[in-house]
């Protein structure tokens, strides 16, 4: 009995003293927070995610792909869309999904998600989709490699939008509520040893 208290005890003091809570928001990827102009040397920085070109330059759209109203973005290589994109969200996400327009024939992009610097999920495209990969789970970072063309076919690249997202965040519990755990149990197991006695 005392094996299976102490047990007892020692796990309850492992999950105090090493408690979190997550906190998780609904959030959007809002290119209206860029005040350049609609060229921009890459990186740009967005209020909860750094985004980057392969090309060193990104083309921002402030209408005609976006329908959520917060623009959209390409990765700009000699006037198309056909550079890879590089977002590394300053959160843990979770529930991704995005707009890819601008297909032509020949185009095709490979969405890579990644946690921790670890691939979780990768897929190829070769048409404008409404993606949902909510079903890759959490995701620190978003690498959209950009294919290039079929040979003998015309192809301009994708423009991508209306990316939203749950965001987590890890809310470490008080520095006190573990020691107060602590106590507690130091008590109640004397108590207990003191009426067995």
């Amino acid at each position: 009995m005392i094996k299976a208290l102490k047990s007892t005890a020692f796990a309850v003091l492992t999950i105090l003293t090493t408690s979190f809570a997550f906190n998780a928001s609904a959030d959007s990827l809002d290119f209206t927070e860029i005040t350049q102009d609609s060229n921009l040397v890459s990186p740009v920085e967005l209020s909860n995610a750094t985004i980057a070109s392969s090309s060193g330059t990104l083309y921002f759209f402030s209408s005609g792909y976006s329908t959520n109203g917060l623009g959209s973005i390409c990765g700009n290589l000699s006037g198309r869309c056909e550079a890879d994109i590089d977002i590394n969200f300053k959160s843990t996400i979770e529930n991704l999904s995005f707009e890819i327009s601008g297909y032509d024939p020949g185009d095709s992009v490979t969405a890579m998600g990644y946690l921790n610097g670890n691939l979780v999920n990768s897929l190829t495209l070769s048409n404008e989709t409404s993606l949902d990969i909510s079903s890759w789970g959490l995701l620190d970072r978003l690498f959209l490699a950009y294919e290039g063309t079929i040979p003998g076919q015309l192809g301009y690249g994708y423009v991508y939008s209306d990316f939203e997202f749950t965001s987590i965040s890890v809310v470490p519990l008080p520095a006190a509520l573990p020691l107060f755990g602590a106590a507690l149990l130091g008590l109640g197991f004397i108590s207990r040893r003191k009426r067995q006695q």
